[in-house]
This record gives structure tokens, sequence and C-alpha cells, in this order.
């Protein structure tokens, strides 16, 4: 008797974890998307920017490829973003369905596992073709990396031309790379999930809070 409940109760939490898992992973989908309007607006801005600050004719406007440069560091810096957390999202994408798979037999059956076996070419235009949205999503962000990268070295190219390095002489261009780097570095070394760990711990529910 004891163990048949212990079995009822235990199904009941994987009942609840499975129900869970597709509440997370809609949530996840939904943050994607989120996420990808959020890095857009800013990367557009940047281009709009860029774009301005190249063509414009101003002749007052002498310092246009120092700001282009500027806008370039930024850029690379937010594309870069995009793509990393592109990636990130995949990851806990895939996680909750991986969970689900795990579980859907014992609930709704191999649901998750079930996909129609398409034989349509990917040259067909107007026909379905199994694209993963997600994955091309990652590569646009890379191509739109790459993208910043070059116009980063261009004006990059352009600010070396007309500075004049010395003690008292233009270090937009060194201070910019430098930062720039270190940004890049310090979003691959310190972006990663659990990385460094968090020094907290969760406090008794009698202890009083401290405001």
């Amino acid at each position: 008797m004891r163990q048949n409940k212990f079995k009822k109760i235990e199904k009941e939490k994987r009942k609840l974890a499975f129900e869970k898992a597709h509440e997370i992973r809609k949530f996840e989908i939904g943050l994607y998307w989120k996420r990808a309007t959020y890095f857009w607006a800013f990367i557009a801005s940047a281009f709009v920017a860029y774009i301005a600050v190249i063509s414009s004719k101003n002749e007052a406007f002498e310092d246009k490829d120092n700001y282009a440069f500027i806008i370039t560091c930024i850029g690379l810096i937010f594309s870069f973003s995009w793509y990393l957390v592109n990636r990130a999202s995949k990851h806990w994408q895939t996680n909750w369905e991986k969970i689900i798979d795990d579980l859907e037999d014992e609930f709704t059956g191999d649901l998750m596992k079930r996909h129609i076996k398409n034989n349509n070419k990917w040259y067909e235009l107007t026909l379905s073709y199994r694209f993963s949205v997600s994955r091309i999503n990652q590569i646009i962000s890379l191509f739109i990396t790459v993208i910043w990268f070059i116009f980063l070295c261009s004006s990059g190219y352009k600010v070396l031309c007309i500075s004049t390095f010395s003690l008292f002489g233009s270090w937009l261009l060194p201070i910019f790379s430098f930062v720039t780097l270190i940004f890049i570095v310090v979003l691959i070394k310190y972006g990663i999930s659990g990385k460094p760990e968090e020094k907290v711990s969760l406090k008794p529910p009698y202890e009083k809070r401290m405001y």
C-alpha cells in the first residue's frame, strides 16, 4: 500500500515536471524573440548612425572618422553579444526539449519525437523544408558580427592614417580598440552560465530581512 502511494506521488512529480518543462520551453521561445528585437533595435540604430556619419558632407564635421570608429566598436560588441545570446537561448531551449523527450512517453506518448518526413528539396522555393529557425538566426547574427568587424577595420585604418601617435596625440584608436577587445574577452569568459559562481545562499525563513 505504501509502495503504491509512493509510486503515485513520484508519477505526480514527473507529470508536474513534464508540464513545467513545457511551460518553461514556451517561455524560453518567447524570450528568444524578445531578445532578438532588443538587439536588432540597437544594431539597426548603430547602422543608421554609422551610415549617417560616413556619408556626411558637412565640412565642419572634421572628426567623422573617429566617430565612425566608435560606432563600429559599439556595433561589434552588440552584434557579438547577440550571437552569443542566440547560442545561449538555443542551449536552454534544447535543455527543456530534452527533458520533455525524457518524460513525455509516460504522459502523451512520443508526440515531440514524431516528425513528418519532408522529401521536398531546399531549392524548391515555394515548398516547405526543415530549416532551423534558431540556427539561421545564429548564422545571421554571426554574419552581422563579421560585417561590423570589417567596418571596424576600415574605420580603424582611416583613423590610423590621420592620427599622430605621441604623448599628446590622439589616443582614441588604441583606447577604444583595447576596450572593445577586453569586452569581447569578458563576454566569452564571464558570459558562460554559472561562471563565476554566485557567492549567495538562501536565508532561513525565520530570519528577518534587513533594509
